[in-house]
This record gives C-alpha cells, sequence and structure tokens, in this order.
C-alpha cells in the first residue's frame, strides 16, 4: 500500500472512530443496568439542562449551518426549549396546526394533558422553516428521507448530539430541551411574586413534588454548592 493509500485509510478510520462515539457518546457497560422484567440493559444517559444562554445560542447557530436538516433540527430544539414539550410531541406537529400559528393546541402522548404553546417569538424562525419544507408532507417535521412520516426521535437525537459534541457540549439528549426549558424559565420567574415557579413547572412537567423539579432542572447541585461555599464549622 503506497503512502497515499496508507494515509486515506487512517483518515477513514479516524473518522468512523468519532462517528460512533458521537451517535452513542454516552452509552456504556458501565453506565447501563439490567432490567430484571425483561433481562436487557437498560441504559442510564446523563442527560442535563444547558444553563448558559451563550451555550444554548452556539448550539442553535451551530445545528443552523448544517442546511435544512439543521434549519428543521434548530426549530425543533427552540420549540423545546420554549415551551417543555416533549420531542415525541413536538414531532407529531402537523402542517395545517402550523400555519402562521402563534398559539397551538396538543394532547400530550404520554400523559394525555391538553396544553396550549406559544410561540409567538418563533414566528419568525417558523416561518423561514416553513418557505424550505416540503410542501406536501402532513407532518411538519418530516424526515428527509420520507417525507410522508415525520422525523424519528432517534434520528433527532443523534444528529443534536453530534452538533453538541462539535462544539464540545456534553450531556446534551432530547430531554436536555424539556430540563432547559424548567431551568430557564424558573431563572427567569422567580424573582417575579406573582409567579409560583415551581408550582407551574410542577403542573407542565406533571412532577409529583417541588424536590423532583428540583432535581429536574438541576437546581438541587446549584442549591447544596451555594450553601457549602459559605459554611464555616469553626
Amino acid at each position: 500500500m503506497d503512502n497515499h493509500a496508507e494515509n486515506r485509510s487512517t483518515e477513514i478510520h479516524q473518522k468512523s472512530k468519532i462517528s460512533k462515539r458521537n451517535r452513542w457518546p454516552r452509552k456504556t457497560n458501565e453506565n447501563g443496568s439490567i432490567d430484571p422484567k425483561t433481562g436487557k440493559r437498560k441504559w442510564h444517559i446523563d442527560v442535563r439542562a444547558i444553563k448558559d444562554k451563550e451555550d444554548i445560542r452556539n448550539l442553535i447557530t451551530a445545528m443552523r449551518e448544517k442546511g435544512f436538516i439543521g434549519l428543521r433540527n434548530a426549530l425543533i430544539f427552540e420549540i423545546g426549549i420554549s415551551t417543555g414539550l416533549r420531542v415525541s410531541d413536538i414531532l407529531q406537529l402537523k402542517s395545517e396546526e402550523m400555519q402562521n400559528a402563534t398559539v397551538v393546541h396538543v394532547t400530550e402522548q404520554k400523559t394525555k394533558k391538553h396544553r396550549n404553546i406559544y410561540l409567538r417569538n418563533l414566528l419568525a424562525d417558523i416561518m423561514d422553516y416553513q418557505q424550505q419544507r416540503p410542501e406536501q408532507s402532513e407532518w411538519f417535521f418530516p424526515s428527509s428521507q420520507k417525507p410522508t412520516e415525520h422525523l424519528k426521535e432517534g434520528t433527532f437525537y443523534q444528529q443534536l448530539n453530534i452538533v453538541a459534541d462539535s462544539i464540545g457540549l456534553e450531556h446534551v439528549g432530547t430531554h436536555t430541551m424539556r430540563k432547559t426549558f424548567g431551568y430557564q424559565y424558573y431563572m427567569a420567574t422567580i424573582a417575579n411574586p406573582k409567579i409560583a415557579t415551581l408550582p407551574t413547572l410542577m403542573t407542565i412537567f406533571n412532577h409529583s413534588s417541588e424536590q423532583m423539579t428540583i432535581r429536574y432542572i438541576g437546581l438541587e447541585t446549584e442549591k447544596i454548592q451555594a450553601t457549602l461555599e459559605d459554611f464555616h464549622p469553626f
């Protein structure tokens, strides 16, 4: 094998390793547990809220650089962090109900709860996306391979993760959107005495306690750290 062919082979091998790492970056034997009912491994993936708004903006910008697919994925992400909807519900949105809509009524698949989601702040991005999406698809977020079907959650997860890895952002998954919404909503409203922030988030997330919501959006660690930083035992 000549040097050019050998270098080319090495380059392909390295790209393959990077692709595999990006595709499932946090699934390892160490963080998986066996489900006693099925005998199959259940993966624990450490997915967190994005707390720095600059990181949020950088991720959206990086996604938009990937052509139409990136534009689609960026809008899915924006809707997720703006509404707290699960990605499964976002991918079920129909083209007809999203036509210049600022308020969309949805029924959550998991809880069967009815919710209004407010999209006025995203209207410009929605209209920009609408101009490029396949008109024949009934789904607002169609698969690029099969426009008659909506984008699959696993496909979106992989594409989101690859972009996040490319900018050095860790602990990103589909639940990142929902957790980011909760954290950013909490930080934006906690100082407002007219808004019961935690009870509101409990209702949105269908949680049974405020402590569950605090853990879910990643506030528990911050609260513990805040008490320890100024702790003087002597």
